[in-house]
């Protein structure tokens, strides 16, 4: 591009400016070269009239009268015949000179290379008119053949045919030399971004005990980790481009080193983190789910998840998405907040859309004054807090297992189970009488989970008579001691009538923590599963349900020899209390003494630790429309005035309650109505409803349990194992977030620019 002044409006067109009989010089010639002299110079041209002007340049016509210069003696003026002998040459009517209309429009200074300028600077012909006729044609000689000039006829030249598109530009044609090597290159690094995918995908290591050095072709004795073993595999089965890089690169561009892996590893892991926050800005509202744990380095780790919905093709759905883990020093509720709220603000969420937060029953978590939903709720009002649900249940079971007859027998399980599993001899044994069964062995008893106690129970329960046959094989013919308590434990009347109710009271249970767990669980169809859960707890608490539970007792007890007794009664009792039966009617005291006490403080557990106190929840849930045709707006006033930030700005209270009878009168007259807020949402339309809507959004994501960031612990496990303890808290949350979200794409051609992009390399990866 070069220096032009604007071309004004009505110039005459070349064939016109040849045909003039009259001077030009009163007004501006477009075509004119010495209007394009740098003095003269105000704008640029663009491609298209540089092209114009080159190819039309004005010429004088056979009757255009040159101006005459004297030079000693005679006189002598501009000779047409020069235009035709140098194709280069071009008069300028303004200038009343000679120009060389190449170096005109292409000659650059600052752009010239060695060789290419004079001694001095060109100036005749160039930035100012030649008119010293007597030494014309020498002077055409000399500049035609300078280099400065040869190379702006061959820039000229050079433009009109990639103008014309007859070949591509200096540019393009250098960029084509390297383009097959930078794609070339490319494919290799996706090799090793796909192996470095695959084995973050599959949970694998990548690294082995000798991973460093030049790649070896044939298996290694020693072990060189899984990413170079794949490598490898790959090779053998007739990657020959992968195979000529390592033959040929480098030992310093192999681009295979641990180094790499880790840069690969935290790209990806960068990837992914945009997409899940590109999906929650787009939902603009989000809650938060934390849960923190102890890895095998012995380092807090805390898990962050987000609730959020995701819209994908008109269709709505809630998800769970882990973010990452964040190494933590203090478990106080002040340094947990701040681990929070500097988390999301790295990550770019806007913490003012935090709708809602999950955690357990800790008390750094859940405390009023000092715990994290505390300081949080300090900051973020609307942010409100729900215990998780699934550790409620956990408390629930907890609390009622403090009877003595149900505490006892969970020992004595668990007694029994540790006693085989502790001995090759003891569990032989017991395989060998469980063959008949679909079991092999006794499950592990889980300290924590009690609601997963039901299978424990239920296997023991199921394989009862062979274990009490594997327990006296081992009093008779191995002399076994430890097997001499357990076994008159199991063959106790109290024991068999406790395992019997218990597997009864935890087979409700157990459904109900199962449908916690999930991840599309809102909080309405929440409390309505606990509810149900409650009223089946209330239907079992009657005499005809017992005698069900106490017959199965009893079918036990006659398997083993066992003969149905009450415990002996005494006038003071200290531990457990004396139920007066009448006859010795063994049915109503196990019914007094344990199975109504056990259901009473299961009941009275959750009703106090899933009673809800949030006013604001209630307001909500009578926008849901199984429950609208029987409200009124007063009964979502409270929900509207919490969240009246988040709806329509300057909206009127009497747009709002139309809006809500409009609502209320979409369902008043159907029969299916949709009984949880993700339904409802989708079937409220965002033209008629956007009030309702937000509110709806709000509580289908408030949290329900922590599940979600619980399950980032099993992954935890599985990575970050005793033979891989060192490994660094970038590493794990990139594999952490590769074998989580599996259902989230890696785009290589992402991450290979990314990497390209990051730093100068020592090949070539930019396109």
């Amino acid at each position: 591009m070069v220096p032009v002044n604007p071309a004004p409006v009505g110039l005459h067109p070349p064939a016109q400016l040849e045909q003039e009989q009259v001077q030009v010089s009163n007004f501006f010639n477009k075509y004119d070269i010495g209007a394009y002299i740098k003095k003269n110079a105000e704008g640029r041209l663009n491609d298209f009239d540089l092209a114009d002007v080159l190819r039309n340049t004005w010429k004088p016509s056979s009757t255009y009268t040159f101006e005459a210069k004297k030079f000693g003696v005679k006189s002598r003026k501009f000779n047409l015949s020069w235009l035709e002998r140098w194709k280069w040459l071009a008069y300028s009517d303004n200038e009343k000179g000679a120009f060389c209309k190449y170096c005109v429009l292409f000659y650059n200074q600052e752009e010239a290379g060695k060789g290419m300028n004079s001694r001095t600077r060109p100036i005749s012909l160039v930035t100012q008119p030649f008119d010293k006729w007597k030494d014309a044609v020498e002077l055409f000689n000399v500049h035609q053949n300078n280099r400065y000039h040869t190379f702006s006829a061959l820039k000229a030249i050079e433009f009109l045919k990639i103008f014309d598109q007859k070949q591509n530009d200096v540019f393009v044609q250098l960029h084509k030399r390297n383009e097959s090597e930078i794609k070339r290159n490319r494919e290799i690094l996706k090799v090793v971004i796909k192996t470095v995918e695959l084995c973050g995908r599959q949970g694998l290591a990548l690294r082995g005990g000798h991973d460093s050095g030049n790649l070896e072709l044939d298996t290694p004795v020693h072990n060189d980790g899984n990413f170079r073993s794949l490598l490898r595999y790959r090779i053998q089965n007739g990657d020959n481009l992968f195979l000529n890089h390592i033959q040929n690169c480098g030992k310093n561009a192999t681009y295979i080193s641990a180094d790499i892996q880790n840069e690969i590893v935290s790209l990806i892991a960068k990837h992914i983190q945009q997409q899940i926050c590109s999906r929650i800005k787009k939902a603009s509202y989000y809650t938060i789910l934390a849960d923190e744990t102890t890895d095998i380095s012995r380092i807090e780790q805390f898990s962050l998840c987000i609730r959020y919905l995701h819209e994908d093709c008109k269709n709505i759905s809630l998800r769970e998405d882990f973010l990452q883990f964040v190494p933590v020093h203090s478990t106080k509720g002040v340094d947990l907040t701040n681990t929070i709220i500097s988390t999301l603000t790295a990550l770019g969420l806007d913490l003012k859309h935090l709708r809602g937060k999950g955690y357990d029953g800790a008390a750094n978590m859940r405390a009023v004054f000092r715990g994290v939903q505390a300081l949080l709720l300090k900051e973020y009002p609307k942010a409100l807090y729900t215990h998780c649900f699934a550790h409620c249940l956990n408390l629930c079971i907890n609390d009622a297992s403090k009877v003595q007859q149900i505490r006892n027998a969970l020992g004595t399980i668990q007694e029994v189970s540790a006693c085989f599993r502790m001995s090759t001899k003891r569990s032989n044994i017991l395989r060998l009488k469980l063959e008949s069964k679909s079991f092999s062995t006794l499950k592990k008893f889980c300290e924590t989970r009690w609601v997963e106690r039901h299978e424990s129970i239920s296997i023991f329960v199921d394989g009862f008579f062979e274990i009490v046959s594997a327990l006296e094989e081992l009093m008779s013919e191995e002399h076994d001691k430890a097997a001499n308590p357990l076994h008159k434990a199991l063959c106790s009347f109290p024991f068999l009538v406790t395992i019997c109710i218990m597997e009864k009271v935890l087979g409700i249970t157990y459904f109900i923590s199962k449908f916690l767990q999930t991840e599309i669980m809102d909080i309405v169809t929440a409390m309505n599963a606990v509810e149900s859960t409650i009223e089946k707890l209330q239907s079992i608490r009657n005499e005809e349900t017992f005698a069900v539970t106490f017959n199965q007792a009893c079918e036990l007890a006659n398997q083993v020899g066992v003969i149905p007794t009450l415990p002996r009664t005494v006038g003071t009792q200290r531990y457990r209390n004396n139920y007066e039966v009448h006859n010795g009617d063994c049915t109503s005291y196990y019914r007094q003494s344990i199975f109504y006490p056990y259901l009473d403080d299961l009941l009275s557990s959750f009703n106090e630790r899933f009673k809800s106190n949030s006013n604001i929840l209630k307001s909500l849930t009578f926008l849901l429309p199984s429950k609208v045709s029987n409200s009124t707006f007063n009964d979502v006033r409270p929900a509207i005035d919490f969240y009246k930030e988040d709806l329509s700005e300057d909206i009127y209270p009497a747009i709002l309650e139309a809006e809500f009878d409009f609502w209320k009168q979409k369902w008043l007259n159907e029969k299916d109505t949709p009984n949880n807020p993700l339904e409802a949402l989708r079937q409220c339309p965002e033209e008629f409803f956007p009030n309702i809507r937000v509110l709806l959004k709000i509580l289908s994501i408030l949290p329900v349990t922590t599940a979600s960031a619980e399950r980032s612990f099993s992954t935890l496990k599985r990575i970050k194992t005793y033979l891989r303890n060192s490994t660094s808290e970038t590493r794990l949350n990139g594999l952490a977030l590769m074998n989580i979200h599996r259902d989230i794409n890696i785009d290589v051609n992402i991450i290979t620019d990314m990497f390209a992009s990051k730093k100068e390399r020592r090949l070539d990866f930019k396109l």
